[in-house]
């Protein structure tokens, strides 16, 4: 028999309960992550009387990773992972410690998944309490750290395989399978056949539930297979099915932010590539202020790193965006000395260098972009950024392009080009000369042509022909970019093949030569680009357009 005096400190605990979220998703919506995160944290620290344990527990858990999110949201990825830390230790989850063991409990993990139940066609168990919880923290938690540290978002959300294919219903099964597609295809290799399986029981999961929610799921994880195989339209055909069930459920109050977040980053480089710059511009300038207004770092950054830099270059915008993307970076840097992963290599410092790249490039000065590159390249691969299908592409493609750059420098003015290396701390710049650069280049190139992605071909013609042309073989390089304005068009990658055309211009010369860069110019000028040699001299080095 409940008292009053329970009665009425029940009531009062719930009153303060339902005060403190309340709060809480105030703060979230304004931006005020640190704010939110203690309101949440306080109501996880409200015990019903009136629920039973487990129950109140489950709720204090769900809360805590709410707190946890918004603390990686706002920057503090140290505090977040801290959250995270303890509710996996109190479920009996051992943590990775490393990027390495990260990534190598991933692997194994991956691999037993595959050889057990693939397809999570298997029997559903009743899970306890305890069971349920771990699913909560395994699967809140992957989401809250995919934008900022992919590694261990993997390894956390691998670990909740295990938990999906004894105790998932219909639509946890679905949404698993749709992330492992998500990251198998980005592996690709041994994983090609098991990632066809998995969609078609995805897409059987998704008609089975007929949820939004898991059809949406699936649109993204049709679009990360259509990304990785470099397929543009496609990709970007299931992004703008995936975002339209995602911003209906958001409208409906969902929090599917990171879900969003990853449908914006495929979609966006998509568009850059396709080289479709004014409805990339329209749609950044769209999320731009919805994050503004939401004082979200994480969604800013998106817009305005990686590929989705073609548009500021576009609109030479270049100054402002960099000096703003600076001021967001401190509130997201890896934090030297702190303890793992708070110290680890973030997916901003990535897309932070694409960026870089692009920018240096498009000023004409390619040795601090070098100087970054060479800095960051052990950390990409540590991360498992090169081996991934795509992205490693897009990477290696970057530096081979800062190569070619450097080299022209180098050409330029030799005494020059060797000064500014020299100037570049921590480089280790004075054994870096023209004819290491060149050896680096020539290996960065041939791992192009080796590429599997049906995008290579273009790229590694691109970059070949620049290279042919420091070389001093003019038609050679004359041969390879006319190769790269035929392999664009087939691929439907319109700015990367104009900015060939471009150069081929320059190299012809002569009235046929200013025809072709007239060409070039009407598509980028239809694209609202300001300075079209300056973008042709940023995607085609080597031909003396800076």
């Amino acid at each position: 028999m409940i008292t009053v005096n329970e009665r009425h400190t029940t009531d009062l605990a719930e009153a303060r309960f339902a005060a403190l979220v309340t709060e809480a998703e105030t703060a979230r919506r304004r931006g005020n992550w640190r704010e939110a995160a203690s309101c949440f944290l306080a109501a996880a620290a409200i015990q019903d009387p009136a629920q039973a344990p487990d129950n109140g527990l489950t709720r204090s858990h769900s809360l805590t990773l709410r707190a946890a999110d918004c603390h990686v949201r706002g920057g503090a990825l140290g505090h977040g992972w801290r959250l995270v830390q303890r509710l996996l230790e109190t479920s009996d989850i051992q943590p990775p410690t490393s990027s390495t063991r990260a990534l190598l409990g991933s692997t194994w993990r991956r691999g037993r998944f595959l050889v057990k139940d693939a397809e999570l066609a298997g029997k559903v168990e009743t899970p306890t309490p305890a069971d349920e919880r771990r699913m909560i923290v395994l699967n809140q938690a992957a989401s809250s750290l995919s934008l900022v540290h992919p590694a261990l978002a993997d390894a956390l959300r691998t670990l909740g395989l295990t938990e999906v294919a004894r105790f998932g219903q219909a639509s946890d099964r679905c949404r698993a399978l749709a992330s492992e597609v998500a990251m198998q295809t980005r592996i690709g290799g041994p994983f090609d056949k098991s990632v066809k399986k998995m969609i078609e029981r995805c897409t059987e999961l998704a008609q089975q539930t007929n949820e939004p929610l898991d059809e949406a799921w699936r649109q993204l994880a049709l679009a990360t297979y259509e990304f990785s195989h470099g397929r543009w339209r496609s990709c970007v055909e299931a992004c703008e099915r995936a975002d339209t069930i995602f911003a209906e459920l958001a409208d409906e109050g969902l929090d599917i932010a990171h879900e969003r977040a990853r449908v914006a980053a495929l979609h966006w480089f998509a568009l850059a590539w396709l080289g479709e710059l004014v409805e990339l511009r329209r749609r950044l300038d769209r999320r731009i202020l919805e994050a503004e207004g939401h004082k979200d770092s994480l969604m800013l950054l998106e817009a305005l790193t990686g590929q989705p830099m073609l548009v500021w270059l576009a609109a030479d915008e270049v100054e402002p965006v960099r000096a703003r993307t600076r001021e967001l970076l401190e509130r997201q840097r890896a934090v030297v000395g702190a303890p793992w992963p708070e110290s680890g290599y973030r997916r901003q410092q990535y897309r932070d260098l694409m960026a870089e790249v692009h920018a240096c490039l498009y000023r004409g000065d390619p040795t601090p972009a070098w100087a970054a590159v060479v800095a960051q390249w052990r950390e990409l691969e540590s991360a498992f950024y090169l081996p991934m299908r795509m992205l490693g592409l897009e990477i290696r493609v970057t530096r081979a392009r800062v190569g070619l750059a450097l080299i022209e420098q180098f050409d330029r003015d030799p005494e020059l080009a060797r000064a500014r290396l020299l100037a570049q701390s921590g480089l280790g710049s004075s054994s870096w000369d023209r004819a290491r650069v060149l050896g680096d280049v020539k290996g960065l190139i041939d791992q192009t042509r080796r590429d599997p992605s049906c995008v290579a071909p273009g790229l590694s013609s691109l970059l070949g022909a620049g290279l042919h042309n420091l070389e001093g073989r003019r038609e050679d390089a004359q041969i390879s970019l006319d190769a790269a304005v035929r392999e664009f068009n087939s691929v439907d990658m319109q700015l990367h093949r104009e900015c060939a055309r471009y150069a081929l211009g320059e190299l012809i010369g002569g009235g046929e030569g200013g025809q072709l860069q007239d060409q070039a110019e009407t598509w980028m000028r239809r694209q609202k680009v300001a300075y079209p040699r300056k973008l042709a001299a940023s995607q085609a080095p080597g031909f003396g357009l800076a």
